[in-house]
This record gives C-alpha cells, structure tokens and sequence, in this order.
C-alpha cells in the first residue's frame, strides 16, 4: 500500500502538490487521472523517493523512502514507455539491464526470455535493438522488468498515450493479471479511459485531489 499524508511538494508560493491525503490500496488497480501538470507524475515520484516532499509523509507499505530508497524501488517499479529504453542494446538486453538497475542482481537470459515471454513480447522481437520497438512493446518489457525484479507495486506513467485501443484492452488485462496475483497497479494518465478499468479512481486539478472513489463494484471485477 502506498499512502501519503498532508503530502505539500515545492516552494510555499507555488506548490506543485498541495496538502495531498490518499491511500492506494494493495491489490487494486488505481488510476490516477488529470490534465497535464496537474501534479500527477510528480505524486508518484514521490512515492519512489526521486522528489522529496517539502511537508507530510508518504509510506510504501509502511516504509519512508526516504528511509530506505533501495528496498522501496526494489518493490515498486515506475514504468514510463514515452520514455525511450536504452537504444544500443536488444530487447533482452534491456531487460536484463533494467531490472540489475533496480535490484543490483541481472537475471539469466533463461529467466529474461521468460518473463519477456510471459509479458507476451514475441521472440521474434527479443533480439531487435530496443530502439525499433513501439510503445506498446516497450510497456510489455517493463511488465517484464517487473517480474524479474519481482516487485510488488507497478506504477505506470501514462502508459498508452499514443497506442491503439486493442494495446490499450490488452495493457489493461496484463495489469489485471497482476492485481489478481496480488500485485497493486497504479496509472496516471489524461484520459478518461481508464476510469471505466481501475477499481479506484483519483482526479487531479491543480495539485491536488478533486474527487476519489471506487469505480467498479465486486461485482463488476468478477465477471470483467
């Protein structure tokens, strides 16, 4: 769970987050919707330790970050595909990379495959050099990284912007997958979409929450 409490970041004149309370549940899909600059991105990097709150406290699963920043960002894994993956290695490469970058230990190629496999990344691609694939495949290799590093908190920032609607049913059943497992999912994004896929909805304006609740009923979750 990942909770934030009073949570205020930047100067007193002009707060990006401002006097923020919520509670991102374990074994949820939330999803975290606002216009650009609304603050949303920045919540969550707060979340991982890169920004430092100038007043409240934020806690993943009862840890401080800034307490332990390595143990909480080997359990929580920020996933940002507009961002481009390291273009001079492969696929594969990548994922073995990224996931040493997160838990100081690179998995075999044996175990990469398997989890570029599970994340539905066809072998056709793994060998590619990562620069060539889509943002679509690059969500699927951080899904990958995910397992590998076998976090259990998958934090998406903005994650389809730019992809077709079946990629984005097909992001949001593998997140699905890992809430059933018992992983926590959280997404950010600007669209509305993703109200109608989170368990849990937060909507930011201006810093801070406007409105929060649940979006779907049990029953709904079981025969989704």
């Amino acid at each position: 769970m990942i909770q934030f409490r009073g949570a205020t970041l930047g100067p007193a004149g002009a707060p990006i987050l401002t006097d923020v309370n919520a509670d991102f549940p374990t074994g949820h899909l939330c999803a975290v919707i606002g216009p650009s600059g609304s603050g949303k991105s920045e919540l969550l990097l707060a979340a991982i330790g890169v920004r430092r709150l100038s007043a409240g406290v934020v806690t993943v699963n009862g840890i401080n970050p800034s307490d332990a920043p390595l143990l909480v960002r080997s359990r929580v894994c920020l996933v940002a595909p507009m961002a481009p993956l390291p273009g001079h290695r492969s696929v594969l490469g990548c994922a073995r990379f990224l996931s040493w970058l997160g838990i100081g230990v690179r998995p075999t190629t044996r175990e990469a495959v398997e989890a570029l496999r599970f994340a539905e990344i066809p072998d056709r691609l793994m060998r590619k050099p990562a620069w060539t694939v889509g943002l679509y495949e690059r969500f699927c290799v951080w899904l990958a990284v995910f397992r590998l590093r076998k976090g259990s908190i998958l934090i998406c920032d903005d994650p389809l912007a730019g992809v077709s609607a079946r990629q984005s049913r097909a992001a949001a059943r593998q997140m699905r997958d890992i809430v059933s497992a018992g992983g926590s999912v959280i997404v950010t994004s600007r669209e509305d979409w993703w109200a109608d896929h989170a368990d849990q909805v937060f909507r930011f304006e201006s810093g801070s929450i406007a409105v929060q609740g649940k979006q779907r009923l049990e029953a709904d979750l079981l025969t989704s």
